[in-house]
């Protein structure tokens, strides 16, 4: 079976016109906090260690947190993610088991809250200064990125907590083997490669359901030393999408979709303990969540 590699989050439908009732309104916005569980029978190919199940489940826990403070905004989500039966003699540090634990922190300083007025730049609503730190449990790994964001005016995202933003950093990485989809393949630390990302959130209603949707893209070029190459293959660029939709059921309790998908241009060889440079592979995994709201 093949293996490879970690996450991350357009969305389309009417604009929200309020803010939703899962969300607590706060003076610079809103700020919402769930807690998932997530299943799939598909993880043969694991986007957080690299490694998989053998039978392909998977159970993953999510706590989760986005919010709006006084200069920008903050992201943040912690798993656990339990392998029934996982895959790879390698595994968790080079020892056998059958769960690990991820963290992503996303945060912002935006220029409109600093001036305390809107851009107002025709379709250029604000910019911002981006960070991103993430960690795992598997190989020890770590990453950070630095950067900057645009947010656009783009019919369909104009509700109040609607969201359409790209962004560009620059990111570094280490780890002990390869783990995730930006992982480094052989143990090292390589710094400054360029990371573009799209994150797209819209809230709207339907046939008196409420419903929500985000979409994340990722595109990193060059995650080995040989970045500068110009064939891609050398480079490892890697691609990664991700896509939710969630219905609101009954009070906090939200039923939906997640599906994930990873395009990597060298990297690990089916063999899943192979580095192979001239290496090609997509993996997806789609799953069914469960996500409870904290007010």
């Amino acid at each position: 079976m093949k293996g490879k590699a970690l996450f991350l989050i357009a969305a389309m439908a009417a604009p929200a016109p309020q803010l939703l009732a899962d969300e607590h309104a706060t003076d610079n916005g809103y700020a919402t906090s769930n807690l998932q569980v997530s299943f799939t029978g598909s993880a043969d190919n694991d986007f957080i260690t690299g490694y998989g199940a053998d039978g392909g489940n998977r159970t993953q826990v999510r706590f989760e947190h986005q919010s709006n403070y006084f200069l920008g905004e903050n992201y943040f989500f912690l798993d656990w993610v339990n392998f029934d039966n996982p895959a790879g003699a390698a595994y968790g540090e080079g020892d056998t088991g059958t769960s690990e634990l991820y963290g992503l922190w996303n945060g912002n300083v935006r220029l409109s809250k600093i001036q305390k007025k809107d851009l107002e730049l025709g379709f250029l609503k604000d910019v911002s200064f981006e960070w991103r730190l993430e960690a795992g449990s598997f190989f020890d790994y770590r990453a950070s990125a630095f950067g900057l964001g645009a947010y656009l005016d783009v019919p369909g995202f104009q509700g109040v907590n609607d969201k359409f933003q790209v962004q560009w950093w620059l990111r570094s990485n280490c780890d002990e083997y390869i783990t995730g989809p930006f992982g480094s393949p052989d143990g090292s630390c390589y710094e400054n490669h360029n990371f573009w990302g799209i994150t797209a959130r819209k809230y709207w209603e339907a046939a008196g359901i409420r419903w929500n949707h985000q979409t994340i893209f990722r595109y990193q070029q060059g995650t080995t030393s040989d970045k500068s190459a110009p064939n891609p293959a050398e480079r490892h660029d890697r691609v990664f999408l991700e896509l939710e939709l969630f219905a609101h059921v009954y009070r906090n309790l939200q039923l939906g979709f997640r599906y994930e998908y990873f395009w990597d241009e060298g990297g690990i060889d089916y063999d899943r303990t192979t580095f192979a440079p001239n290496a090609r592979d997509s993996n997806s995994i789609p799953m069914i969540v469960i996500k409870y709201d904290f007010h």
